[in-house]
């Protein structure tokens, strides 16, 4: 009921399309229908055609008219990356906004990207950035279009060049560890959109937010057995808050007039695992390590 509330604040998205990466499931699929409820056309960049089409038929079974439909899409692969792009320019969409909402925790421990990447770094941090700048390049990221990226409360406070080249190979790190550093350096990276930075190597006309969702149920706590994700979804459903409630600061980011430069949305708990989104500063001492981080980028792209 409060969650209606909270929506019933929200303006009309009549006429306004986003595209939400990671949408077939928890977080991505409860935001598409945040979304859709609002009237808004929304474009789910799913991995998986299967689960994709399962979205579909549970989204449109509690919204019939809503607008919405999927391209395929895999943030590990950086032409399947650049072949989504090249679909939403086939298709002639103009983005209002883009969540960066795909994303692993929990991999294999030596799976790796195409190109030799340790998974959670090429897919939390690459894939997005590779993303971002496709977007950018091909012109489809205009002065009104929102970029909301997912972030974590895990994140750690400072990068190396030891820490990158560790996180880069999975090596001699555990997956948690892992999963910190790469939200420290999509941090790092959205802080630099939100400045205009030059170091970052192109342009980007459009708007950058970053929230974190605190603690939810969602596909992103995948173990290999099936009786841990049992037990992990239980106790997150039972002690933490909903993928509806989790995903309204990325709601709200789509809407705000707050200027949010330097600022992101959190839950509102004192640790903040469950609530409703509040603003909360963001540790700008995270700029100082934006060269380091786009330096190593570049060679892995």
């Amino acid at each position: 009921m409060r969650v209606k509330k909270f929506l019933a604040k929200i303006p009309s998205l009549e006429n306004k399309t986003y595209v939400i990466t990671g949408a077939n499931s928890g977080l991505g699929f409860a935001l598409s229908c945040h979304l859709v409820s609002k009237g808004a056309r929304v474009i789910m960049a799913n991995r998986s055609a299967k689960r994709s089409a399962e979205a579909i038929e549970k989204l449109l079974a509690k919204f019939p008219s809503a607008k919405v439909s999927v391209f395929p899409f895999d943030q590990s692969k950086k032409a399947t990356i650049e072949t989504f792009v090249n679909t939403l320019i086939s298709h002639n969409i103009k983005l209002d906004g883009v969540v960066f909402n795909a994303g692993v925790y929990w991999p294999a421990l030596d799976a790796k990207t195409e190109n030799g990447v340790a998974l959670t770094f090429g897919v939390n941090f690459v894939g997005n950035y590779i993303l971002t700048q496709t977007l950018a390049n091909r012109g489809l990221i205009t002065a009104k279009t929102r970029l909301i990226y997912i972030t974590s409360p895990a994140a750690v406070k400072k990068l190396s060049p030891k820490l990158l080249a560790r996180v880069k190979s999975g090596q001699k790190m555990t997956r948690l560890k892992q999963y910190a550093v790469t939200k420290a350096a999509l941090n790092t990276f959205v802080l630099g959109l939100m400045h205009k930075d030059k170091t970052i190597p192109f342009e980007v006309k459009g708007q950058a937010y970053l929230y974190h969702p605190g603690i939810s149920e969602s596909n992103i706590a995948r173990f290999k057995w099936k009786f841990f994700n049992k037990i992990a979804h239980g106790f997150m459903r039972t002690f933490f808050h909903s993928p509806e409630q989790a995903v309204l600061g990325g709601l709200l980011a789509l809407v705000t007039d707050k200027d949010m430069n330097g600022k992101m949305f959190v839950p509102k708990s004192p640790l903040e695992t469950s609530g409703f989104p509040r603003v909360k500063k963001i540790d700008e001492k995270l700029l100082s390590h934006l060269s380091l981080l786009m330096n190593e980028t570049q060679k892995l792209i």
